[in-house]
């Protein structure tokens, strides 16, 4: 079974994700390894074990960031499921700073946005904006049609004018500036942790 980093995910599947009817509320889910703010607590040597069982690379998930860290958590939680962890991964992991690639906002004003609705989970907004119905919300309709605008404008794509929402939020997300300047500079960061333990 195979599990993948969450930015990764996030990348390859999470179109197929939010379509999907999932069987686990991953957010109120009794995870065994996670407290209820969601923050990591295992002992070092289960992590290490977790690591070595489903064959993670250790430079990428060992003293690096919570959201990596967490995809090892989920392959502790699920077992050989990795269609459940890599969900878990995704929704419990998917931050505020994910929804603004996604609607070419910040972070904070994707958080702001999502309050208009009494949603506090980046993923859960996600879920919501995606509905079929959602577009019947008049804030939500004027605010895609603004991006919509902006989309064409930066992009000159003309398959823009007829994208759904949820394709709109897809091609957003692929084609925002942010989100590929900060994958960059994570590419380039794991580059030079590298040079600098070769040097040493």
């Amino acid at each position: 079974m195979k599990f993948f980093p969450l930015f990764f995910i996030t990348i390859a599947f999470s179109s197929k994700c939010y379509a999907q009817n999932e069987d686990i509320n991953y957010a109120e889910y009794p995870y065994k390894y996670l407290d209820k703010n969601f923050k990591i607590k295992i002992s070092d040597k289960e992590y290490q074990e977790t690591v070595d069982k489903y064959g993670f690379y250790r430079d990428r998930v060992i003293g690096v960031s919570y959201k990596d860290s967490l995809t090892v958590i989920m392959a502790k939680e699920f077992g050989d499921d990795s269609q459940k962890g890599n969900r878990a991964t995704l929704h419990v992991g998917y931050g505020w700073e994910m929804v603004g690639y996604h609607l070419w906002i910040s972070a904070e004003e994707a958080k702001e946005f999502a309050k208009k609705y009494d949603v506090t989970h980046p993923y859960t907004f996600m879920v919501l904006l995606r509905k079929p119905n959602s577009k019947d919300d008049q804030y939500i309709n004027e605010f895609f049609i603004e991006l919509r605008k902006k989309a064409l404008e930066y992009t000159k794509d003309e398959k823009v004018k007829t994208l759904s929402i949820p394709h709109l939020m897809d091609f957003a997300m692929y084609k925002s500036p942010k989100r590929i300047k900060d994958f960059q500079d994570l590419v380039d960061e794991r580059i030079n942790k590298k040079k600098l333990k070769k040097d040493y």
